[in-house]
């Protein structure tokens, strides 16, 4: 048999033929379901249970693990209680739907322990408009009366009633908001350090640092803020540490930004010409282009590094450099005025 033989013992069991097929597809009791292989890179990695049905809220049952405990016990997450302490304690319900249509749905001790059967395959249940999807390990292929078990369980499931509500009615998505507000952000904090840097260009490094170290410092302030955004749902643990992660990357690149440009923007230091000399340089091709980096030796001792387009007139080491240089609000010296180069037979720097 070509393809894939694993289904065979399951639609065996089910009276199918079966020759290879990754899925098989049946109706019991009005409700069609589909079984397939979870693929990965032409290995099956696990099975997927499926029952089509119309108006279920969207929910995902899943064990609860240690982040969910975490997160309930910081008061960040808050989930609907059934009432069946054995339950509560072993599955974790995450929906933003509203509680009177999910208590009511799980009320039935049939249907939570039809629930907990689904869990034993090792994967989460997930409930959508459009049906049931419960994962699997590829375990249970081999074995057709724990399959018959997780099939009977998956109908039982699939047979309840669920109330319908409108998505105004779905529970507050601050988090969800706040979530994706940050995510953007990105783009605008990093273009905005790329200016700061191109027009206050620092002559040294530590500036920048010093300003992404301030704004990493800012975290520790506005982590009660975004619990603040986040708490009372059954995602806002997930959340919250996503939103920390995103806004301490932001938060540094913001700082950095800050530094450079309050640094060069507020500056009333006079300009300081310099002249120096090229006294190495590398010629290369870059994605087509011809460019040129150089180092500098200025007459203060200090040495740098600068790359720019190439031009008719190639520098070479030897030639004349002069740039205008101020000393910085901060006290961090910046380059107001970049490289002007010249051929050292030309004569010296100009005022």
């Amino acid at each position: 048999m070509s393809g894939y033989p694993q289904l065979g013992p399951i639609a065996a069991s089910l009276g199918m033929r079966h020759q290879g097929e990754p899925s098989l597809s049946f109706v019991r009791g009005r409700v069609r379901v589909v079984v397939s292989l979870e693929i990965d890179s032409g290995v099956v990695r696990g099975v997927v249970l499926q029952a089509m049905r119309s108006g279920l809220p969207e929910m995902t049952l899943r064990r609860e693990g240690p982040d969910d405990r975490v997160g309930k016990e910081r008061g960040l997450d808050v989930e609907l209680e059934t009432g069946d302490p054995a339950f509560d304690a072993a599955v974790y319900i995450d929906t933003e739907a509203p509680d009177r249509v999910v208590r009511p749905f799980l009320a039935a001790a049939e249907t939570r322990r039809a629930v907990l059967v689904l869990l034993g395959g090792g994967g989460a249940v997930g409930l959508t408009p459009t049906g049931i999807d419960v994962r699997a390990s590829d375990d249970l292929l081999a074995d057709p009366a724990r399959f018959a078990d997780m099939l009977a369980a998956l109908l039982t499931v699939a047979a309840v009633h669920a109330a319908p509500y409108a998505s105004i009615e779905e529970k507050e998505r601050s988090g969800r908001t706040a979530l994706t507000l940050v995510a953007i952000a990105p783009p605008f904090v990093a273009s905005s350090l790329i200016l700061a840097l191109a027009v206050y260009t620092p002559e040294a490094a530590w500036l920048p640092l010093l300003g992404a170290t301030v704004g990493f410092a800012a975290i520790v302030p506005l982590r009660p803020l975004l619990a603040r955004l986040t708490r009372g749902h059954s995602r806002s643990f997930d959340y919250y540490r996503r939103l920390v992660w995103l806004s301490l990357v932001e938060l540094g690149g913001v700082g950095a930004a800050l530094a450079v440009g309050i640094n060069g923007a507020l500056d009333t230091s006079p300009k300081e010409k310099q002249a120096g000399k090229i006294v190495w340089v590398r010629h290369y091709v870059d994605d087509g282009d011809g460019k040129t980096e150089v180092e500098a030796l200025w007459s203060d001792g200090h040495r740098d590094r600068h790359t720019f387009e190439d031009d008719d007139k190639k520098p070479r080491e030897g030639d004349a450099v002069s740039r205008v240089r101020r000393t910085g609000r901060l006290g961090f010296a910046w380059v107001e005025q970049d490289y002007t180069t010249f051929s050292s037979t030309e004569g010296k720097a100009p005022e």
